[in-house]
């Protein structure tokens, strides 16, 4: 499935499943808003990406 011309917002993408999911979308095409706690290194992590990924640095909880 392609995500060309959608926008998804990933929770949790500074590591594991939500690291994945971020550059999964990524890779099919999607615009992707990633949250994470620390955006540093974050440059690195996303590759040839950086044109399709926005960060927030951010925390959630409730």
């Amino acid at each position: 499935m392609r995500f060309d011309g959608k926008r998804v917002f990933v929770v949790g993408a500074g590591s594991g499943i939500g690291r994945a999911t971020a550059l999964l979308f990524a890779d099919d095409g999607a615009r992707v808003d990633a949250e994470l706690p620390q955006a540093s290194g974050w440059l690195a992590i996303v590759g040839g990406h950086n044109d399709l990924l926005l960060t927030i640095s951010a925390e959630v909880f409730e």
